[in-house]
């Protein structure tokens, strides 16, 4: 949600849906100088594609006498879009383009360059902003988009693979990355972290988006389609996929942009790992069973602070996670 001094340099996610970028969003909108837009990928393409079409038809003086080159034409389109639409006077905001624009398919027809053409438009439209990803298990990622969205698990394979060739590409801004995991096994220290990179106050407050159900799905369609043999059908099919070898060799390459050694994404995988331990519990699951035992242990306390036991009791019990897909 921009305003005129901060709108060439917002805090934007690239990454794949479902790969946690709804929790990385709702922790930082918890700050109180950021104000988040949204999901803006079609948004930003659509309109620069527009304004690409149209810049040998139409005036491209854009308020001034002088007449401005298409590139920054397309760009003040953009921009001018956000500023009217987004208007906010916080000093500033975060968006996620996430997912393959609409228009690669345009691309893909005409043998245009689309990732060069992505990243040019990122570039000149927000210059100066901080551009960041998410970092989660390929399988694990695939087997959410499928239960979420039910995209035929092919194409999710093959666009897993392609998000990690933009974020690689050469012209890519991408320079931060925030583990998902480490983000479940240590939210304060990666919190604090991802914070210091963007030079934003940590919050305690900022914990609390790991209590929330983030794009929750209908309670008993999740029942009925997560099932061990369910979910093992799915991991089958994505191992089948065409694009499935080019995938996981994408991702592996994306980790280690950022310094971070790839897994064997199968054997870590979250949902083989809970199948083979007789669950399919979510990654916050280990937040539940935690704060159970912390609270059994206070309930059996005894200790002249009782009066103090009770308040932690009370603050445990509220911040009790929800289990999340």
């Amino acid at each position: 949600m921009p305003n005129r001094d901060n709108i060439a340099s917002p805090l934007t996610i690239i990454s794949y849906g479902r790969s946690g970028t709804s929790l990385l969003s709702s922790i930082l909108e918890r700050s109180e100088a950021v104000d988040f837009v949204g999901e803006t990928a079609q948004l930003i393409f659509s309109v620069w594609r527009g304004a690409e079409t149209s810049s040998e038809i139409v005036r491209r003086d854009i308020g001034t006498e002088e007449t401005v080159s298409p590139t920054d034409f397309c760009a003040a389109a953009v921009r001018a879009v956000f500023l009217e639409v987004f208007p906010s006077q916080k000093p500033l905001w975060l968006q996620k383009p996430i997912g393959i624009p609409e228009c690669f398919w345009w691309f893909k027809e005409t043998g245009v360059d689309a990732k060069t053409w992505y990243w040019n438009a990122l570039k000149n439209s927000f210059p100066d902003g901080k551009y960041l990803t998410i970092l989660r298990n390929p399988i694990d990622v695939a087997v959410s988009a499928y239960l979420y969205w039910g995209f035929s698990i092919p194409e999710i394979v093959a666009q897993l693979g392609e998000i990690a060739d933009i974020i690689t590409h050469p012209d890519s801004l991408v320079e931060h990355a925030v583990v998902y995991d480490e983000i479940m096994a240590n939210p304060k220290k990666a919190i604090n972290g991802l914070c210091k990179y963007l030079n934003i106050a940590f919050k305690r407050s900022m914990l609390g988006a790991l209590y929330e159900d983030h794009v929750p799905q209908d309670p008993q369609r999740r029942k009925e389609r997560l099932t061990s043999q369910a979910v093992l059908e799915i991991i089958g099919q994505i191992k089948q996929a065409p694009e499935y070898s080019n995938m996981l060799h994408s991702t592996a390459l994306l980790w280690r942009k950022f310094g971070v050694e790839p897994q064997n994404f199968y054997d870590e995988s979250r949902y083989v790992k809970n199948i083979s331990g007789g669950s399919l519990n979510s990654p916050l699951k280990h937040w539940r069973d935690a704060h159970d035992k912390k609270l059994a242990a206070l309930n059996k306390a005894k200790t002249p602070a009782r009066w103090g036991m009770k308040l932690v009791r009370r603050y445990l019990k509220a911040r009790r996670p929800i289990e999340s897909a």
